[in-house]
């Protein structure tokens, strides 16, 4: 349209060109005749374009049918340019995606074309788990097997290593080598358990020395790399060796507690000593940090067995049986720097506080309920007087006794009571611990004071009508004997355990207002 702009503009131009050129030829008649003229020629074109417009009316629908179709038909071209558009993009996307698929299938082939071009490498390499599973099943290995075991292995570990990229072969291989390779090393721990001489220890250690260098990730420090695989060998060495130990105790008998403890502790005399020997030999000085923690553990093990075990040893004699070979069990130790007899005396010293203790009570308490019930006489006799006391006690008065006093078989109540007294000690000086030795004197006095209280508070009739007797015979001749069993346990003990014993009771006595005749100072 701006063509045709453009060319109606320039045919204007040159028309007028023209007419100006034609008037300039024309007369000053022609001049004023030229409007009329231009009227009619311009009315004579009218009417001819008119007459033209009518003749062609045909031509002109036909222009503007066509036009409509143009239009019509070019709105739809551009609909179907841009579906064409469209589908290119989607044709381009599957193109990309045809190419990568392409690509991948041309990887895979030239994948499977190595394959089969190394295809007899490749199953040779596939059969090496199954290779060193069956190194591994022959166990025990020579150290034919073993070293044809440990190449396998370490040709894989190195391939994997230096191979770069992903390959579900390698990995398979991989996997089933390390797997072979961990039971191979349980196989060997478990035989440090069992019981065989040095040079077999030596080869084990040495084996699992091999396996743990091969194993090692970080290999940019060889030094650190020995170190950690040193101590990851002791520690396992004594836990194989503590494993053994714990079976043989477990598998002790228990039904019998004395003889079970005397197993317990001939077992770890033995098998500690055989064990340090060993260790030394196989690591030397580079693993005594280990060995003593070991040690420290594995005594307190022994330690907490036996103090389990010795409340149900009732017997006193086996108690200071078990008491004297642990001593002598913790002595010997003091060769491996593992003496550990400061921790014996509390743990044995309990026990045996906890069944003097119990004892003596028991006595207070049947002392108490006889006089309560009267199920004991207090005296045998009602004839005997405090005369004749004093004429019997005469020569006797000098000394400690060194039998149990015959009067008192007068007294029944006391006889039993200072009977199961002597009983407790005879049991307590088995194992007489010095740390006892004043805890069992303020018990004696408590027991003292409770048969004081229970004579004081008595109102049995037998009682009241000899109560001077009681006193007289408790002040100078149960005391004295009490006293004498004393030095028996602790030595030259018993005259201040005899002192302490009748001023106690004289504080007694006193707060009764009874008055003691011919007690001995």
């Amino acid at each position: 349209s701006a063509y045709f702009e453009r060319r109606m503009s320039e045919n204007i131009d040159s028309d007028e060109e023209l007419i100006f050129s034609s008037l300039a030829t024309l007369s000053l008649e022609d001049l004023k005749n030229e409007p009329q003229r231009i009227s009619d020629s311009q009315n004579s074109i009218r009417n001819t374009l008119r007459d033209l417009s009518l003749d062609n009316y045909h031509i002109f629908i036909n222009n503007h049918e066509c036009a409509e179709k143009l239009s019509f038909e070019s709105s739809e071209t551009k609909q179907r340019i841009g579906q064409i558009s469209a589908d290119l993009s989607q044709l381009q996307s599957q193109l990309e995606a045809f190419s990568k698929v392409a690509s991948e299938h041309l990887a895979a082939h030239r994948k499977n074309m190595r394959i089969l071009l190394h295809h007899h490498k490749l199953s040779e390499l596939s059969e090496i788990p199954k290779l060193l599973e069956t190194c591994v099943r022959s166990f025990p290995l020579a150290d034919r097997i073993f070293e044809h075991a440990l190449s396998l292995a370490r040709f894989v570990i190195t391939l994997e290593k230096s191979f770069e990229g992903d390959s579900s072969l390698l990995n398979g291989v991989s996997e089933g080598v390390k797997s072979s390779l961990e039971t191979l090393e349980q196989n060997l721990l478990v035989e440090l358990q069992e019981n065989q001489p040095l040079s077999a220890y030596l080869v084990t250690i040495t084996r699992l020395r091999r396996i743990g260098e091969l194993n090692a990730k970080d290999t940019t420090n060889p030094l650190k790399v020995k170190l950690m695989l040193d101590l990851k060998l002791q520690v396992s060495f004594l836990e194989a060796k503590d494993a053994r130990l714990d079976r043989e105790i477990e598998s002790l008998d228990k039904s019998n507690c004395p003889s079970f403890v005397t197993e317990t502790i001939e077992l770890n005399r033995t098998h500690l000593f055989e064990i340090t020997n060993h260790f030394q030999a196989i690591f030397g000085k580079s693993g005594e940090l280990a060995l003593f923690h070991w040690m420290n553990a594995r005594v307190a093990k022994f330690l907490a067995i036996v103090e389990k075990s010795l409340p149900f040893i009732p017997d006193p004699i086996s108690l200071r049986n078990i008491l004297d070979q642990t001593v002598s069990f913790g002595s010997s130790m003091g060769r491996l720097g593992a003496n550990f007899l400061s921790l014996v005396e509390p743990i044995f010293s309990a026990v045996v506080w906890s069944s003097t203790a119990n004892e003596i009570e028991i006595c207070t308490a049947l002392f108490e309920k006889w006089l309560k019930e009267g199920t004991v006489p207090v005296r045998k006799s009602s004839e005997l007087t405090i005369e004749q006391l004093k004429d019997n006690f005469a020569e006797e008065s000098k000394g400690l006794p060194n039998s149990p006093p015959l009067i008192l078989l007068e007294f029944p109540v006391l006889a039993h009571y200072l009977n199961n007294v002597s009983i407790a000690f005879n049991q307590f000086r088995e194992c007489a611990f010095f740390s006892l030795k004043f805890r069992l004197e303020n018990l004696i006095l408590l027991s003292i004071n409770r048969i004081c209280n229970a004579l004081a508070e008595s109102k049995r009739t037998e009682l009241e009508e000899s109560r001077e007797l009681v006193y007289y015979v408790l002040a100078n001749k149960m005391l004295p004997y009490i006293s004498h069993s004393f030095s028996n346990v602790y030595f030259q003990f018993g005259s201040q355990a005899y002192k302490a014993l009748k001023e106690h009771l004289f504080a007694k006595i006193k707060t009764q207002n009874i008055k003691i005749f011919g007690t001995a100072s």
